[in-house]
């Protein structure tokens, strides 16, 4: 993938993240923890995902006819076979940069997911509430694509080395 797809996934991510602190946070405490407390977070945080998922997928199919319209635009008396050159080489085809930027930048993200694993392990280890072990969990995941986004947009700007 692009710099250009990787920078619209770490965005929707962060975008995702906010929303879900805030509504998260307005959900509140409804008292002692129960089962079913318990169960209604994991169905939001279920819905939450999903929803999540589709949006990223919306996203990007916006991004790439937003780019093909772009090249579209600014090449109009080419034919469709250019300009479907033009947007693949945007959004679509790999080279060996770009495997090497998607590998380290999937590290990163599984880092990140890693350590929010053992945070939450250590917040049931330590008596903290299960929802908030859920919570830190969930959150890992949504930090682990966004580092894994901004990560490959560091690359792509810098440029990254073998080794």
């Amino acid at each position: 993938m692009s710099f250009g797809v990787k920078a619209v996934n770490a965005t929707a991510g962060a975008i995702l993240l906010a929303a879900y602190v805030v509504l998260a946070l307005g959900r509140g405490a409804s008292g002692p923890e129960d089962i079913d407390s318990l169960r209604s977070l994991a169905e939001f945080m279920l819905v939450f995902a999903i929803v999540g998922v589709v949006a990223i997928i919306a996203v990007n199919i916006i991004y790439r006819i937003a780019v093909c319209a772009v090249f579209a635009a600014k090449n109009k008396d080419a034919n469709d076979g250019d300009i479907e050159r033009s947007v693949s080489a945007v959004v679509g085809c790999e080279d060996e940069m770009d495997k090497l930027i998607n590998l380290k930048s999937q590290q990163i993200g599984y880092a990140c997911v890693g350590m929010g694993i053992v945070a939450t392990l250590f917040a049931f280890a330590y008596g903290d509430s299960p929802a908030l072990a859920l919570n830190i969990l969930f959150a890992s995941l949504l930090l682990g694509v966004i580092a894994e986004g901004f990560a490959s947009c560091g690359m792509y700007a810098r440029g990254v080395r073998h080794g």
